[in-house]
């Protein structure tokens, strides 16, 4: 075989494999066609449901309440209070009481059917929720570490 063939496809083929490695963005996915939620979708899709966020150093179950206000439970057993807001550019932003130092990060939200996609302002993939109940009537009941959120929250990060 001719061994600057044999290059060409091997350099081909790393690439290949490289680019599904690459990070994912919102551009990625809007170039899909998926777009971010509107204010009015937030509101009946993720308001007042529970939902499991993952990253690579985040895991927590965090409940939108009907009331502005969210509560969260870390994997590790760490709470969190706080307040969220939706924007007129569609993101959802969450005012952290402790985690991530007090404060407040946006979202833009895409739901890919599988999971709902938590895209920062400059379109980087910040988490993966995974819906963990029904509507809720402002209390969260969670099953991580078998704790219920409810007490004043006592860490300064969700790890």
């Amino acid at each position: 075989m001719n061994p600057r063939l044999t290059a060409i496809a091997l350099s081909y083929l790393s690439l290949t494999a490289l680019a599904g490695c690459a990070p994912v963005s919102e551009k990625h996915y809007t170039r899909d066609g998926n777009q971010p939620l509107s204010p009015e979708q937030i509101m009946t899709e993720v308001v007042g449901n529970s939902f499991r966020l993952e990253h690579i150093d985040f895991d927590a179950v965090i409940t939108l309440q009907n009331n502005r206000k969210f509560l969260a439970l870390s994997h590790s057993g760490e709470q969190e209070r706080g307040s969220w807001t939706i924007e007129s550019d569609n993101q959802l932003c969450l005012d952290f009481s402790n985690w991530y130092y007090g404060d407040t990060r946006c979202f833009h939200l895409i739901d890919d059917g599988e999971k709902l996609l938590f895209f920062s302002p400059n379109g980087a993939l910040s988490y993966k929720a995974t819906k963990t109940n029904k509507k809720t009537d402002n209390r969260a009941q969670y099953s991580v570490s078998g704790n219920e959120v409810g007490t004043t929250p006592q860490a300064n990060s969700p790890a």
